[in-house]
């Protein structure tokens, strides 16, 4: 697993994902749903990849809900994963270890060496194609579903390639570009007399094309004219980080 660590300002640095806990502990309602969003964090790199620490998914004492974290790789291999917790994190480092490594900022050698391998020769490309359904599931999972993106601007370009900037998503902006026999219909997000911001997004391959949704659909059949939609046989994403 990999990830975005938002610096703030368009800044940021990638690093692997050592583990994902948090703790939802409150039996009130309110008080369990605010642990929910506050509490979770990430065991990640420091930006100088000599350390590791401890950065919160949500930003700490704010009112607003402000992601610190984008994951652009949601794979988990070699996590010992809690399926009924929902938290986890690489073999080699239990909670207890990652929390007391991430706190002092303190890293053994022969643990760095570990940090060090299980990255291996990751290189992020904040330029992607969506070609499998890993690719589907990781710009699902850096957009947050597109959760409040904003359509900003949708273009069909001279060389036959749609344009589309995406915008307020939770974290990021995207670029994405369409082509091969495209089709697409926007006017249900139209500003001029609908809410234009999505709720989330459904995206699949099936028939050759790649469909764009505004709503998790399960085949191209259930998207009709009451949605904003995109299709095209080829799609390409640029991730913007805020």
């Amino acid at each position: 697993m990999h990830a975005i660590v938002r610096q703030g300002g368009g800044k940021y640095y990638v690093s692997a994902v050592f583990g994902y806990y948090h703790d939802v502990k409150a039996e009130g309602e309110y008080e369990r749903y605010l642990e929910q969003i506050y509490s979770p964090y990430y065991i990640v790199w420091n930006e100088e990849k000599t350390a590791l620490c401890k950065v919160h998914a949500m930003m700490p004492d704010t009112k607003s809900l402000i992601p610190q974290i984008l994951i652009v790789d949601t794979d988990k291999q070699g996590w010992v994963w809690d399926e009924s917790a929902k938290m986890g994190g690489v073999e080699f480092l239990p909670r207890k270890t990652a929390d007391h490594l991430a706190e002092t900022g303190e890293l053994p050698p022969d643990l760095l060496e570990k940090c060090r391998a299980l990255e291996g020769n990751y290189v992020f490309h904040p330029f992607g194609e969506i070609r499998t359904e890993q690719d589907i599931e990781n710009l699902l999972t850096v957009s947050g579903g597109f959760h409040d993106g904003k359509i900003s601007i949708c273009t069909m370009q001279e060389d036959g390639v749609l344009y589309v900037l995406m915008e307020e998503l939770w974290g990021c902006s995207l670029e994405l570009w369409f082509w091969g026999d495209v089709s697409y219909s926007i006017e249900s997000r139209n500003p001029e007399y609908w809410d234009p911001y999505w709720l989330e997004a459904g995206l699949l391959m099936e028939n050759g094309f790649i469909y764009l949704v505004d709503e998790i659909v399960k085949s191209a059949e259930e998207i009709d004219e009451n949605h904003c939609w995109f299709r095209a046989q080829h799609m390409k994403y640029h991730i913007i980080p805020d």
